[in-house]
C-alpha cells in the first residue's frame, strides 16, 4: 500500500472512530472548562488610596475549607505600603516629617452567612517596618516588628436593593486601628452607590475620611470600587481631597 492509501485509511478510520464515540467523548464541552460562581474558593485583590496620605495594597484570599460562597475557614495573606504627613517631637519641638510603613501579615478567620448577612474575622501575624523623612534627610528604615492583626468584616442586604459595609482591622505592631463604614442603593446591575466614612489613628497620626462610594462596577471578570472625597488629618484644619480604587478577582 502506497503512503497516500495509507495515509487516507488513517484519516478515515479516526473519523468513523470519532462519529462512533461522540464528540463529548473526544473534547470536553466549553462550558465543563469554565468555574460556576458557587465554585470559587479564591480572591486576589488590590487596592490604591490617594490623598496627603497614600497606602498602596494588594493580597489574596483562600477558602481553606470549601467554598467562598460557604461558611468555613479562610486564609488572607496582605501586603501594602504607605506614606503619611505627620509632625512629631524631635529635641523638644514638633517637626513636620513624612513615615513611610510597610506592613505584611498572613491570618486565619472564618465566614459564615446569615440570610441577607455576610460576617468574617480574621486573627494572625504581622511584620511592621517604618522610616521617617525630614528636609530631604532619610532616617534608618526601623528593624521590623512582629505584632497580631485582626479584622473583622460585614456585608449586609437589608433588602435587594440596599447594601451596608463594615470593616475594622487592629494592628499591634504599629498600634494602629482602621474602619470604614458605608452604605448604599442599587444604581445598576450590581453596583450600589451611596455615602462612606473610613477613619485611621495611630500614636503620632490621625485622619477622618467622608465621601462616596461605587462599589461593585464589573470590568470583566475584575469588579471595582471607587469612592472619593474629603479627608482631615490630626493637626490640620483645613480639607484635602481623597480618592481611592480598589479591584478584585474571583477565581
Amino acid at each position: 500500500m502506497s503512503r497516500i492509501a495509507r495515509l487516507i485509511a488513517c484519516v478515515v478510520g479516526l473519523s468513523a472512530l470519532t462519529v462512533a464515540l461522540g464528540p463529548g467523548s473526544v473534547l470536553a464541552k466549553d462550558e465543563a472548562l469554565f468555574l460556576r460562581p458557587e465554585d470559587h474558593r479564591f480572591v486576589l485583590f488590590a487596592g490604591a488610596d490617594g490623598g496627603r496620605s497614600v497606602f498602596l495594597s494588594g493580597g489574596s484570599k483562600q477558602a481553606l475549607t470549601g467554598t467562598l460562597d460557604r461558611p468555613g475557614l479562610l486564609g488572607l495573606e496582605l501586603t501594602g505600603i504607605g506614606l503619611t504627613h505627620e509632625r512629631i517631637v524631635i529635641d523638644g519641638r514638633a517637626v513636620a516629617v513624612r513615615r513611610f510603613t510597610h506592613q505584611t501579615s498572613a491570618s486565619l478567620g472564618w465566614q459564615t452567612m446569615l440570610g441577607p448577612l455576610y460576617l468574617a474575622a480574621y486573627a494572625g501575624p504581622e511584620l511592621f517596618q517604618e522610616q521617617l523623612t525630614h528636609r530631604g534627610r532619610f532616617a534608618n528604615f526601623s528593624k521590623p516588628r512582629l505584632g497580631g492583626r485582626a479584622q473583622v468584616e460585614l456585608w449586609a442586604h437589608p433588602s435587594p436593593d440596599t447594601l451596608i459595609t463594615g470593616t475594622v482591622i487592629l494592628s499591634s505592631a504599629n498600634e494602629s486601628v482602621w474602619a470604614r463604614m458605608s452604605g448604599g442603593i442599587r444604581a445598576f446591575s450590581n453596583a450600589y452607590l451611596g455615602p462612606e466614612v473610613t477613619f485611621y489613628t495611630t500614636p503620632t497620626y490621625r485622619e477622618t475620611r467622608w465621601g462616596g462610594h461605587v462599589t461593585g462596577l464589573a470590568l470583566g471578570i475584575v469588579t471595582l470600587r471607587l469612592s472619593a472625597g474629603w479627608m482631615t488629618e490630626d493637626g490640620r484644619r483645613s480639607l484635602t481631597p481623597y480618592a481611592s480604587i480598589s479591584a478584585w478577582m474571583r477565581l
